[in-house]
């Protein structure tokens, strides 16, 4: 499966917002989102998403506005699921999970010197890892409502065994033991194998039941299924078939006797499972985590980060994140299951970002895994028979680093989608194939020591002596840029569109335009010996740092505007400019876009 779109409809900053994905499962993916475009939006929708709706809270509509109703709306393989806050067919095919930071912080009040001095410290509520089911008495009576009273012995045993068994009780369900709609047929199977009683030796009356009695048993779901759930344990392996059938029966029995605290038994095991797994986890980090373990508190297991100044903010977000990681996975159990991680890999410190890179990559593991063995039973199924589904797991990664930029991201098949599709920008193909020419003749140069790239030197940087570059740019397509005043004049004018929101514009040709603002009013202020040097310096970077050399002060804007300028202009791996959606989402933020028009209003040729 691989999911075409999200479309998300009024949860607080969006109104309508669709996002055209792709996305494959089973590999890390990112979506990138600056702040303010609606990330935690996003992350909201399917936190709120419950079983029988989207379920917000006040403050959580668009515009505050409750009559705006929300929606999302998923498309995946060309199908569509949709949830509104009235109905919800997402989660019969997606198991989807969140999380998101957890950090709140807390206003400490403290009297010093006769004076109220406040300060201000982050801290972490106690995260609920589960709730802590009543360990009720469970008293057993094989020969329970007198349904089984009177048979021969050794063909109705005792199976206290099985109510003690950990790995079996965890692994019942409800519907594996409730009668219902089973009574007469089950009543009937009782009867007719009394009738055996004193007619030969138990295995000869087990013989009998398995001639006789089991079809109608074998139409009954919920006695196959327990049927199963008992063969799949060593001591079972070599039993008589009848004799499987009857503890199937008596555990039936016997849930009927107390059900709720049949199925709180069930949930204790399941809870004391599950608190085994994650104190082992906490004890594995013990020594760096300062002793942080799970802990039982008024009925419910927690994790409780007291004192967390006492760690560095790293060790204590990723404490929380793998801490929510590990409780968000017995929920992701279906054949589809999303991911989304908002407000964590944002403010991580390198190692730990590493960290929770790793961990993640361990989770994708586990699916892949089970993957391999759902194909190897499938392989071995007889030809018709019907075969398991795969486990598709899709990990979404809500961040404002661009992975473009930011080489924090070390996964070897990283997926990179972004919020905004950023349609208003377009790098044109002629702008592409110029870079690409560009970087062509640069490597020549480095390669053999030569002077060819005259690109960069006459159009990609400020000059104060154009040069017509007729043989450089000898393909037709170049014709018009061939001349470098009509080049700049080219760049100028997209610079201007994207300050003026007239679209489409060029984002490289308001990259090489901001370049020029910034190189000319450096060289303007050189004296000339020196600026012929300027000139022929490579790289914008080495060209102001060769200005402060020479005690030439510039404003620190410019160098600022460096990681939009000396980022775009070159190739990515592909063979893409690295400008089409990553300086475009740059580009978008407000605060850049009133930089850069600070500097061509004030330093613009």
């Amino acid at each position: 499966m691989k999911i075409d779109s999200i479309q998300i409809k009024n949860v607080r900053g969006l109104s309508d917002k669709i996002l055209d994905l792709e996305m494959i499962p089973n590999k890390p993916s990112v979506l990138v989102a600056p702040n303010g475009t609606g990330k935690s939006s996003f992350a909201l929708a399917f936190e709120r998403l419950k079983v029988n709706g989207i379920k917000l809270e006040k403050g959580d509509y668009f515009q505050d506005v409750e009559t705006n109703r929300p929606e999302i709306n998923i498309v995946a393989d060309g199908t569509s699921f949709n949830a509104t806050d009235a109905q919800n067919n997402i989660s019969s095919t997606f198991a989807i999970q969140v999380i998101n930071s957890r950090n709140k912080p807390q206003t400490i009040k403290r009297k010093i010197e006769g004076n109220n001095v406040y300060s201000t410290k982050m801290t972490v509520p106690p995260i609920v890892l589960a709730k802590v089911p009543s360990n009720d008495s469970f008293t057993y009576n094989f020969k329970v409502d007198n349904q089984l009273e009177g048979f021969q012995q050794g063909v109705i045993t005792k199976i206290d065994f099985l109510l003690d068994d950990e790995t079996f009780m965890i692994s019942l369900d409800a519907n594996d033991i409730n009668r219902k709609h089973q009574t007469q047929t089950i009543q009937k199977f009782i009867n007719n194998i009394r009738t055996y009683i004193g007619q030969g030796t138990k295995e000869q009356i087990f013989d009998k039941i398995q001639n006789n009695d089991l079809s109608a048993l074998k139409r009954i779901s919920a006695v196959t299924r327990l049927v199963e759930k008992l063969r799949a344990m060593p001591t079972y392996a070599d039993k008589h078939e009848a004799k499987v059938y009857l503890d199937a029966i008596q555990l039936i029995f016997v849930y009927n006797t107390d059900k709720e605290i049949f199925k709180n038994r069930i949930k204790r095991f399941q809870y004391l499972k599950l608190k085994e797994r994650y104190m082992s986890l906490f004890k594995s980090l013990k020594g760096t985590w300062k002793n942080i373990y799970p802990k039982e508190v008024e009925g419910k297991l927690i994790v409780e980060i007291e004192n967390s100044e006492q760690l560095s903010n790293g060790e204590r977000d990723i404490i929380v994140f793998l801490t929510m990681l590990e409780r968000v996975k017995m929920n992701l159990n279906k054949t589809n299951n999303i991911l989304i991680i908002d407000e964590i890999f944002d403010y991580l410190d390198d190692a730990n970002f590493i960290s929770a890179q790793y961990y993640i990559t361990k989770y994708i593991e586990e699916y892949k895994e089970e993957n391999k063995r759902i194909r190897a039973a499938n392989a071995a199924q007889p030809a018709g028979s019907p075969l398991m589904p795969e486990k598709n797991f899709f990990p979404i990664i809500l961040t404002h680093l661009d992975p473009v930029t930011f080489k924090q991201f070390g996964y070897k098949d990283l997926k990179v989608y972004y919020f905004d599709d950023y349609t208003n920008a377009y790098t044109s193909d002629n702008m592409k194939h110029l870079i690409h020419l560009r970087d062509r003749l640069e490597k020549e140069d480095k390669r053999n020591g030569t002077h060819t790239d005259l690109i960069s030197e006459y159009l990609l940087h400020y000059h104060n002596q154009p040069k017509n570059l007729d043989e450089t740019l000898a393909d037709q397509r170049f014709s018009y840029w061939k001349n470098p005043v009509n080049f700049k004049n080219y760049c100028k004018s997209e610079a201007e569109k994207y300050i003026n929101n007239a679209v489409p514009f060029d984002p490289v040709a308001v990259c090489i335009w901001l370049r020029e603002c910034v190189e000319k009013k450096v060289f303007d202020g050189l004296q000339p010996a020196l600026q012929q040097v300027f000139l022929q310096i490579h790289g914008t970077k080495n060209k102001l740092q060769y200005a402060v050399e020479n005690n030439i002060e510039y404003p620190e804007i410019f160098a600022l505007l460096g990681l939009i300028y000396n980022n775009s202009l070159h190739l990515g791996a592909n063979g893409e400019t690295r400008s089409d959606i990553s300086l475009a989402s740059k580009l978008q933020n407000n605060t850049i876009k009133a930089m850069i028009k600070s500097v061509m209003d004030t330093y613009a040729p």
